[in-house]
């Protein structure tokens, strides 16, 4: 286990902690209640034929990587069937008037998760922040990154249950990744005419967009269909989808319903999320799910400040995200 955050209490809870308000040179908590990644690994490790070294590789802030720290995290590495890297922000820079420009890791950071992955040891990276870390990088290039937040006083225990698989996530996301902090502000239902979908220099999409999520099941869906193709006033439409447990192993999937008006009398966005669900499917198993859409989640606030639904063409999209999404079209009369 590598990185400045795999024993770091303070930085596990968040900059609104009830009962342990942190300002710099001033932390009065109990130690003894926070359970770090590196405490709870070191406990899960215990009663297992599993040989566990630990070194921060630098400290949370450091804008170099220091040669004799990196030696001593490559001797371990390498040695290793498997790097953790525990990396990302620490509690000075959450909160409130702790604006960043740059929301990239520090560079030592950075430079210590090249040099294990260049090592060619399997690597997992753990995030634990309070804002979005912009990794195009390690998206790219590390092949399990689970992202934390502030995960709170137990939160290392429910890290190490689901890297060894003990808790199978189901978790998505309530914001849009950026990949870049010029691309903010990035947000699934932005209005049309927002920007483009391409930068000059880079695509305009967010590194994982609302709602995604990753599991160790794998889902599908199939048998997307409406029961009507025309809406009136009173009435609901019923969207129903099949969603396959492709892998051997039981999982949690959110199936997400997004809503788009072709056409409207004021500016709307995009999409916008109207319903979800979530399911646990079992390995190899098949189950149906149904949305009812009644016409009032249709209405919209027109320039008159009135809750009216408009005729015209709509759009229903599912999917397990924002952006994997299926559609299907309906007309409100």
């Amino acid at each position: 286990m590598i990185g400045p955050n795999a024993d770091a209490p303070i930085d596990m809870l968040g900059d609104w902690t009830a009962g342990c308000r942190w300002t710099p040179g001033n932390a009065t908590f109990d130690r003894s209640t926070i359970k770090t990644v590196y405490d709870a690994l070191k406990e899960y490790t215990t009663d297992k034929p599993i040989t566990l070294d630990y070194t921060p590789g630098c400290d949370i802030l450091d804008t170099q990587l220091k040669k004799e720290n990196l030696e001593i995290v490559l001797q371990i590495v390498k040695q290793s069937d498997v790097a953790i890297l525990v990396l990302g922000d620490p509690m000075v820079w959450n909160g409130e008037k702790r604006d960043r420009a740059n929301l990239d890791l520090p560079e030592a950071q950075q430079s210590l998760l090249r040099a294990v992955y260049e090592t060619g040891t399997p690597v997992i990276l753990v995030l634990i922040c309070g804002k979005p870390n912009c990794i195009p990088w390690a998206a790219e290039h590390i092949p399990a990154i689970l992202l934390a937040f502030n995960p709170g006083m137990l939160g290392g225990s429910a890290i190490v249950s689901a890297l060894f698989g003990a808790h199978n996530p189901s978790g998505r996301l309530c914001i849009s990744w950026p990949r870049h902090v010029g691309q903010l502000p990035v947000f699934y239902n932005q209005i049309p005419g927002w920007h483009t979908n391409q930068y000059i220099d880079m695509t305009a999409d967010p590194q994982w967009a609302f709602g995604y999520g990753l599991s160790y099941a794998h889902f599908s869906m199939e048998l997307l269909e409406m029961d009507k193709n025309e809406l009136r006033k009173g009435e609901e439409i019923t969207l129903s989808v099949g969603v396959v447990n492709t892998s051997g192993r039981d999982g949690k999937e959110t199936i997400q319903v997004y809503l788009r008006q072709a056409c409207a009398t004021v500016t709307l966005p995009l999409k916008r999320l109207i319903a979800f669900q979530k399911i646990e499917v079992l390995a190899g198993e098949k189950k149906k799910l149904s949305f009812k859409i009644p016409y009032n989640a249709l209405s919209i606030i027109n320039s008159n400040l009135q809750e009216v639904v408009e005729t015209g063409v709509y759009t229903l999209m599912i999917g397990p995200n924002s952006q994997d999404l299926r559609a299907l079209s309906f007309t409100v009369l």
